[in-house]
């Protein structure tokens, strides 16, 4: 009797639904991450950098160039 108890418990706890680890985060199509990041800073003080950006939808890699320092893994939406 007490080995059918675990049985249907392991039987159970196998087939439960758990809400949180079904749930993902849906990827915003306007926005980018930066996966390269080079940053330029002139001698007056200007920041720029010029970074590559992944699409968080498509993969798609673009460059960019961004006024002030930003750094690898950053989101850059539209």
């Amino acid at each position: 009797m007490k080995q059918l108890f675990i049985l249907l418990a392991a039987i159970l706890m196998s087939c439960s639904n758990d809400s949180e680890s079904s749930k993902s985060d849906p990827a915003d199509c306007s926005c980018s991450t930066i996966i390269k990041a080079n940053v330029f800073t002139l001698p007056n003080g200007y920041i720029w950098t010029v970074a590559t950006l992944e699409n968080d939808c498509s993969g798609v890699q673009t460059q960019k160039d961004i006024v002030g320092l930003h750094s690898v893994g950053e989101k850059i939406c539209d």
